[in-house]
């Protein structure tokens, strides 16, 4: 089982998430070449309300605060990987950055 076939079998999607859970977020869109899934790991740092149903969540990564927000149908279920470092971030003191830029 190669690491992303790994990472896959071990995400799902839910419909709401909250501070602390960790998500990932697709990068690359899947090409009919290339099929390599490509996932940025986050962290779940704060959640609004944006309409009576949908949440909009603030993510970090361990190098930034990722200035988008993103919705749930945006996001992959982590909360089952074991990414310590990401747990134990501490956001304070972390850039801001776009998207692209992280």
């Amino acid at each position: 089982m190669t690491k992303g076939q790994k990472l896959f079998t071990n995400t799902s999607y839910k419909h709401e998430y909250k501070v602390g859970d960790l998500v990932g977020v697709i990068v690359d869109k899947i090409e009919t070449v290339n099929i390599e899934l490509k996932v940025l790991v986050c962290k779940i740092l704060s959640v609004e309300l944006v309409a009576e149903d949908t949440n909009a969540y603030q993510l970090c990564t361990k190098a930034c605060i990722i200035s988008s927000r993103f919705q749930a149908s945006d996001l992959l279920n982590l909360c089952n990987c074991n990414f310590v470092d990401l747990l134990t971030v501490d956001p304070t003191h972390l850039p801001k950055l776009t998207f692209n830029e992280a």
